[in-house]
């Protein structure tokens, strides 16, 4: 109850922002607008170890209460800080996990004319990000921050897998819809974030979107689901072959594993 009252405390802070303040024009605010594990936590820990930036992590989340007003809120946030924050959000925490839904394109627009600059990250492989989300769910955290490796094998329902990954398409599509006609940074998980050598390279494309002078990145966060599907699915081939009558390949640039899975997953 303690926590749940101190965000409320938040949203009314946030609420009196927007009525006596005006967004600072030298604000360089970022809101990455992503599904769930498509990497947003990773890039916001990326550009917030540049120190340009406070990241305030997921300020629309349903883990303790449904945020009454989410636009007034986000702009709140921004008003209220003193330097530059950067945040993200799911197009899910705005409509399907709503009882009051936002409307995912009014919400963008709003936080661009407050001059957030908007990065959109996306993911290819989304049987992958179907995998990395129930193995998240399975080990009971959702982000990793130490290099020990992991043996987690999960047997999943072909059924559970499908209905999951046609979510995850729709939730695709209200992306595309929501951020139609608003200028954005786009960004692909496996090309801008899964490779570490890449870390440097992607926070630079940021940074320079924004006028701002690239800095070293760094972040303590590690990859859950870095080994092959047929290693963490103990009925891969049956999933597959769902996918497959679904008219769906395993798509992810990942080459087929030859010899014995055992060997091949130690």
């Amino acid at each position: 109850m303690r926590l749940l009252a101190g965000m409320r405390l938040l949203e009314t802070r946030t609420a009196l922002a927007v009525l006596t303040r005006r967004p600072r024009a030298d604000a360089r605010h970022v809101l990455i607008y992503a599904q769930g594990r498509s990497g947003t936590t990773l890039l916001a820990s990326l550009l917030a170890s540049t120190g340009y930036f406070t990241d305030l992590g997921e300020p629309l989340h349903l883990f303790t209460r449904e945020v009454w007003a989410p636009i007034q809120h986000m702009r709140g946030l921004g008003r209220m800080s003193a330097g530059n924050v950067v945040a993200h959000v799911k197009g899910s925490q705005l409509l399907r996990e709503r009882r009051r839904p936002v409307d995912g394109a009014e919400f963008l627009r709003s936080m661009a004319d407050e001059g957030w600059t908007i990065v959109h990250v996306h993911r290819r492989g989304l049987a992958d990000q179907v995998l990395s989300e129930c193995l998240a769910r399975a080990r009971g955290a959702y982000h990793k921050t130490d290099a020990t490796s992991e043996d987690l094998r999960l047997r999943i329902e072909p059924t559970e897998f499908l209905e999951r990954y046609e979510r995850r398409l729709e939730y695709g599509v209200q992306d595309k819809l929501a951020l139609a006609g608003l200028p954005h940074l786009a960004l692909n998980y496996e090309d801008d974030l899964m490779d570490a050598s890449r870390h440097q390279v992607t926070a630079d494309q940021v940074l320079e979107a924004m006028g701002l002078p690239a800095r070293t990145v760094r972040t303590d966060l590690h990859r859950i689901g870095g080994i092959d599907p047929r290693c963490r699915l103990e009925n891969y081939d049956e999933i597959a072959a769902a996918l497959a009558a679904r008219g769906v390949a395993w798509a992810d640039g990942r080459q087929p594993v030859s010899g014995n899975i055992r060997e091949t997953c130690t």
